[in-house]
Formats: structure tokens, C-alpha cells, sequence
């Protein structure tokens, strides 16, 4: 079956990227939880999509200048705020995968992510990289999943050691395989289908599913649990 990968958590319920979230996402069956992941300027990995604060706490600053002790004192006005890598080690079970959307890929974050990721030992974590440099360096510490563009450079990222393509929902072709390199991931919504990054309707689920799509992130993993289970008339 299609992996359901639960894009932000559960997001469609809770805040994005937040305690609640990662807890919803599990409690619906999600086979992984997706988590954005930054670094502060002391090098402590934290899960925040935006590079600033602007959206979740009206303060303009990027979190790459801001120390762990400033996001401390912020959350205080907001409890949650984008909180440690650590407390989704902590908070999601080990049976649950994760997925990591790495914003930072300048050598030192990566380098970083590394030991974190040696140091948790998570049985299912899958490396979600945007660049071919990353990958090459990223190659071997985890299962890579290329989110390049618009996937047309697929065979670029699997020599360089990506495992897993990601593409978006409008650019899945109508027939024939997704892609032949590797296994694909699809976000769902976005550019061309008229909805919002994550969201998508329980009849393009299950034509995604036909179309041996193997992971799907969306806003939704209950909605995309419920979608995705055959039903049965009963006797």
C-alpha cells in the first residue's frame, strides 16, 4: 500500500510542525511524520518550515540568527514554537517514521544532522535533501529523498545517491510509469491543481495509488487512511 506521510504532522487539524501535530499524525496511523528541520545559530537542530518568524510569531528574525535560548523566551508568548528536533524523537514512536525536509544544507548543518541522527538511532528516518551536494554528502547516513524542482533531474539525484524521488501532484504523468530511476513520493496540492500544498481529494489518492505512486505527504493522514482502506460489503 501507498505510504501515507503525514506533511507537517497532522496539519490539517493541528498547528504545522508542532507537538500536537506529530501526536494527531500518529494517533491517525501515518506511516511517517514530516518535519521540517533549521538550525539556530548555536547548531541546535529545531523544526520550523518558514526561515523567519514572521508567519508563526510576527517577529521578522530568522531562526539561522536567533539562539536556542531567544526561541526559549518566545515561547513563552507562544507556547509550541518551533520546537526541538529533539522533543519529536521524544514524542513520536519509534515505530512511526520520519521524515526530515532539511532547509539548511551548508556542509556545518548537515554535518550536524548527522550526529543527531546517529545519536537518536531511529530504525525508519528518511532524508528529505534539495540539492545534489547535499545529497552526495548526505549518501549513506540515511534513505535519501530527492525533492528536486519539478523532477526532471531524477537521474541526476540517484547517481548521486538519492533513494527515493519526490514529485509533485500536477507533474505525476496521466499514464506510464512516474518515474523509472526510483521509487516516488508525491506532495500532494499545490502549483496546477488548485489546492493548497498537502490538501487533496480521496478520489486523486486513489488514482495515485493505481498509478504505483509509493508515498503521498499530506495535510490529512486520517482523511488519507480512510481513503486509501478497501471497504467490503457486508455479508
Amino acid at each position: 500500500m501507498m505510504r501515507i506521510v503525514a506533511h507537517r504532522g497532522h496539519s490539517a487539524r493541528y498547528k504545522e510542525n508542532s507537538v500536537a501535530a506529530w501526536r494527531g499524525a500518529v494517533e491517525a496511523g501515518t506511516d511517517l511524520v514530516e518535519i521540517d528541520v533549521r538550525f539556530t545559530a548555536d547548531g541546535h537542530a529545531v523544526c520550523c518550515h518558514d526561515p523567519d518568524l514572521s508567519r508563526l510569531a510576527s517577529d521578522p528574525r530568522l531562526i539561522s540568527e536567533l539562539q536556542l535560548g531567544h526561541l526559549a523566551e518566545l515561547r513563552d508568548a507562544h507556547p509550541g514554537l518551533v520546537p526541538d528536533l529533539r522533543d519529536a524523537f521524544a514524542e513520536i514512536p519509534a515505530g512511526t517514521g520520519l521524515l526530515f525536509d532539511v532547509k539548511d544544507e551548508l556542509p556545518w548543518a548537515l554535518d550536524l544532522l548527522a550526529a543527531v541522527l546517529e545519536q537518536a538511532a531511529r530504525p525508519i528516518c528518511v532524508l528529505g535533501l534539495h540539492s545534489l551536494q547535499a545529497v552526495r554528502r548526505m549518501a549513506g547516513v540515511a534513505p535519501i529523498l530527492a525533492l528536486s524542482p519539478r523532477g526532471s533531474d531524477s537521474d541526476a539525484f540517484v547517481a548521486a545517491g538519492a533513494d527515493i524521488i519526490r514529485l509533485w501532484e500536477a507533474d505525476v504523468p496521466p499514464s506510464g510509469p512516474p518515474i523509472d530511476a526510483a521509487p516516488v513520493w508525491v506532495t500532494a496540492g499545490g502549483e496546477e491543481t488548485g489546492r493548497a500544498v498537502g490538501d487533496i481529494e480521496a478520489s486523486d489518492l486513489r488514482r495515485l495509488a493505481e498509478r504505483c505512486v509509493a508515498g503521498v505527504l499530506v495535510n490529512d493522514p486520517e482523511a488519507a487512511r480512510v481513503a486509501l482502506t478497501p471497504s467490503y460489503p457486508r455479508d
